[in-house]
């Protein structure tokens, strides 16, 4: 008598089948945009390119962002960027970003640019990527050193769309704190990617196991 061989994928693995999609990316790179205060919903829902924003497969229609206000275009020609203003030891700067329901954003990277033959030979900052609030979890984080006129890349190590408000927090520390400050952000690259809801989600485990239990009769 043959006996039948079963292949049992586990549930997590039938949903992320079933729920992959692809990611649309949006990358703020401020140029033509003058110098004056960033508003507080600049890159909000972007469905196209535009002055001071560029996309790459696909846009980012469901996120909105809020800048806290301590923000400034800043444009000539050495730089193109969100200039960091009322700079001083300590002092944050905050961006946030919040998907739509049905939807994740995940930040990718940013560009820190550090003014040449502005003041300080280096500066340090520290940066953290918060879920909700300053006073949710951490997702990640780090310390960098800058060099007079760097251009230097951070890339966050966020692996997966979060369904809900993710923090960009910039908090200056320098080496040189009786120095002059010019820095600013440059290339703040963010996606969106679809998300299922939870009673997709539950329907999904229901239908794999099902499944799982045909296949074993």
């Amino acid at each position: 008598m043959k006996t039948r061989k079963h292949t049992i994928l586990p549930l997590a693995a039938l949903a992320g089948l079933a729920i992959a999609t692809s990611a649309n990316a949006t990358v703020m790179t401020f140029e033509g945009l003058g110098t004056v205060a960033i508003p507080g919903g600049f890159g909000d829902n972007i469905a196209a390119a535009e002055t001071g924003i560029s996309v790459s497969n696909g846009t980012t229609p469901n996120i909105d962002l809020t800048w806290d206000g301590s923000w400034a275009f800043y444009n000539d020609a050495t730089w193109s960027a969100a200039y960091l203003q009322n700079y001083q030891v300590g002092a944050q700067h905050d961006l946030q970003f919040t998907p739509d329901t049905g939807f994740g954003v995940l930040v990718d990277s940013f560009v820190f640019d550090d003014y040449a033959n502005y003041g300080n030979p280096t500066n340090q900052f520290n940066w953290f990527l918060y879920e909700d609030s300053d006073a949710g979890a951490l997702i990640g984080s780090g310390t960098e050193t800058t060099a007079d006129g760097d251009n230097l890349t951070v890339n966050t190590g966020m692996a997966t769309a979060y369904a809900g408000t993710v923090l960009l927090r910039i908090e200056e520390h320098s080496d040189d704190v009786g120095g002059s400050y010019d820095q600013a952000l440059d290339s703040i690259s963010f996606t969106q990617q679809a998300v299922p809801e939870p009673t997709t989600t539950a329907l999904l485990g229901l239908g794999g196991l099902a499944l799982i239990l045909r296949r074993r009769k």
